[in-house]
């Protein structure tokens, strides 16, 4: 059950090596305020790691930081680093795209992504 008082934490050693890591007997919380850059949030529906409730936490938590979340990927926690080739198009195209246009930058391979920020832009100006 997820509530107000979670928080993202430090790796927890125990309370004698939290002394000697920490100073202090449990684990430090991160400091989410210090994240001072844009951040895009993908979880995947089979992820126990990072699944969809936590991540939505996260996304509340950062705010206007968060530019872009999606948690309803088909994936686990793996598939992010060893995708089965049906998904890597999520990769090659979408996350660039995502990126890309986030970023200004137009590319024709890119423009028929789901990530659909920047694409109006994009569109604008491969037609001019």
């Amino acid at each position: 059950m997820h509530t107000e008082t979670e928080a993202l934490r430090r790796l927890d050693y125990g309370k004698e090596e939290n002394q000697k890591r920490y100073n202090q007997d449990t684990a430090p919380d991160y400091d989410l305020k210090a994240i001072d850059f844009p951040l895009a949030l993908f979880a995947g529906l089979k992820d126990v790691l990072a699944d969809p409730v936590d991540v939505k936490w996260l996304q509340k938590e950062m705010g206007d930081k968060v530019v872009f979340a999606d948690t309803q990927l088909p994936f686990d926690h793996l598939s992010f680093a060893f995708a089965r080739e049906e998904y890597m198009t999520f990769f090659t195209k979408d996350t660039m795209s995502l990126l890309n246009h986030y970023n200004g930058k137009c590319d024709d391979t890119t423009l028929d992504s789901q990530f659909t920020i920047g694409n109006e832009k994009c569109m604008k100006e491969k037609i001019i």
